[in-house]
């Protein structure tokens, strides 16, 4: 796990990077490496449209559940840094209410 940590805490600083700005606090970064599959590394648990686009797609990504949709497989992994991901989510929440 502590070579998705670095991918991970990209996509945590894109959500914080967002929520800045007054965008939800959400973020994703794609990795294209040299295996022939790219890795999704997402802030949180991505929603049932993306988990739709991943599937199609055939991405890797961390999470904390294996995604069981449709016909194919997708290798989940996670939690990741989740204590941080936490954070950006309670501050944003939190100013705005």
């Amino acid at each position: 796990m502590i070579g998705h940590a670095r991918f991970i805490r990209q996509a945590i600083e894109l959500a914080a990077q967002a929520a800045r700005k007054g965008d939800e606090p959400f973020g994703a970064l794609l990795v294209v490496d040299s295996l022939p599959k790219p890795s999704l590394y997402a802030s949180t648990e991505p929603c049932v449209m993306c988990c739709g686009a991943i599937t199609h797609r055939r991405l890797e990504i961390p999470s904390r559940h294996i995604l069981g949709l449709g016909r194919r497989y997708v290798e989940v992994i996670g939690p990741v840094l989740e204590p941080d991901a936490v954070a950006v989510h309670r501050s944003c929440w939190s100013e705005q209410t």
